[in-house]
């Protein structure tokens, strides 16, 4: 196959999860339905939903960024406290891996 059709094709691939980036999210979903905002039905929640419209509130978020600076091992610098960072599963995720990764 030419290489220009293979880098063709690679934007619109999607690489599959792998199991460390699910548990990151099951982690987060858990600690967050169980210690902040106290839902049984977090069926429906996905990775992409609104988390501050969930309920969590300024301090909820604060007990959110220590449980994952213990669970993860990274440090969040306070001035990326921002809702592009925390506002869904999926956001939090990648916020948590660029730290990691530092």
């Amino acid at each position: 196959m030419p290489r220009g059709s293979l880098q063709a094709q690679a934007p619109h691939m999607q690489p599959a999860p792998t199991p460390i980036e699910s548990s990151v999210i099951k982690k987060l979903k858990s600690y967050i339905f169980q210690e902040l905002v106290f839902s049984e039905d977090t069926g429906a929640f996905g990775e992409h939903d609104d988390l501050l419209e969930a309920g969590l509130d300024s301090m909820a978020i604060m007990r959110l960024v220590l449980f994952i600076e213990n669970e993860f091992g990274v440090l969040l610098p306070d001035d990326e406290l921002a809702p592009e960072n925390l506002q869904t599963l999926s956001r939090l995720e990648h916020w948590i891996r660029r730290h990691q990764q530092k």
